[in-house]
């Protein structure tokens, strides 16, 4: 596979070929997991410090 000389002027190569749509699809579904983590986790925090002051 060879690169065009636009392609060769922006700096890619063909390692560093952009990923496309799937790979991007992949990106943000990893990103929407690691935000569903962070506020489970928030959740999570929030009643053991309610149960801790309720004691």
């Amino acid at each position: 596979m060879s690169l065009t000389k636009d392609e060769w002027r922006e700096g890619l190569t063909e390692e560093r070929k952009p990923i496309g749509c799937f790979g991007c699809l992949l990106l943000v579904l990893a990103c929407l997991a690691l935000d569903a983590l962070t506020v489970f986790a928030g959740y999570q925090i929030v009643m053991l410090i309610r149960d801790i002051i309720a004691g």
